[in-house]
């Protein structure tokens, strides 16, 4: 089962907010580096100064999968960002906006990482009421967005922060698969959990409604197999680093 990232939030906003270095504190920051042209799904123009922050303060985050580092960094500053994917192609560098206020719930990729699925949610004073799913195929080389709507039954009949934890999600190699979402409820003084499944049959590209299923007895099948949030491997960190420094290739990040 995933770690939910809103549920991880809530016990380690207090330390992240004490990783700004002296050197990061001393500046001038804005109070935001999302840019409100940026879309998710469509590579941006994110500042020198926004990168450096992710790094100093600590918000730059590498995934494995099975002991293989992905060719991803995924920058994570709650109220001053968001969440944005940087993906490595050669010596290019690359950058995806995801979704401002938003933190990681869970990220999936094939072996190969032939495709790749990030699920981020909001999480600012309170969880959101949908996913931002940002879908990735031919190693990354194509990118696009979708939103999946949570289900209609939380938040009823007042606003109680309900929201879906990501329980488990898969997709076959025929692109039929699931994603289960866990609730935790307080209904008539008595709590409990609620299951609900989406599927898809395209690969993640659309989904249908949630529905409300039984506690699941197994992990769903298929190829895809959840990403390890690891520290940033030093090389892709280091490749990163020049870029910024030589400000001559195509990772778009302001020159």
């Amino acid at each position: 089962m995933q770690k939910s990232g809103y549920a991880a939030l809530c016990y380690t906003l207090a330390a992240a907010l004490l990783t700004t270095t002296p050197a990061l504190a001393d500046r001038q920051a804005p109070d935001t580096y999302w840019q409100e042209s940026w879309q998710c799904g469509q590579e941006a123009n994110p500042s020198r100064e926004m990168v450096q922050m992710l790094i100093e303060s600590g918000s730059l985050h590498g995934y494995t999968v099975n002991g293989v580092t992905l060719p991803i960094l995924v920058g994570q500053r709650l109220e001053q960002l968001g969440t944005v994917m940087f993906i490595q192609q050669g010596d290019q560098w690359h950058t995806y906006p995801i979704a401002a206020g938003h933190t990681v719930e869970g990220i999936y990729s094939t072996p190969a990482y032939d495709r790749i699925m990030l699920f981020s949610m909001w999480a600012i004073e309170g969880p959101g009421d949908e996913y931002t799913v940002l879908r990735g195929k031919k190693q990354l080389a194509s990118i696009d967005c979708l939103k999946m709507g949570f289900p209609k039954d939380l938040n009823q009949p007042l606003w109680a922060s309900e929201y879906l934890s990501l329980h488990d999600f898969n997709i076959d190699k025929d692109g039929n698969g699931a994603l289960i979402g866990v609730a935790n409820l307080e209904r008539d003084g008595r709590e409990q959990q609620r299951f609900y499944q989406y599927t898809t049959h395209d690969w993640g590209k659309t989904w249908g409604k949630p529905t409300p299923i039984k506690s699941p007895a197994a992990k769903l099948p298929g190829v895809f197999q959840p990403a390890k949030e690891t520290a940033p491997a030093p090389q892709l960190l280091d490749s990163l680093r020049r870029s910024l420094d030589q400000g001559t290739n195509s990772t778009r990040i302001g020159v």
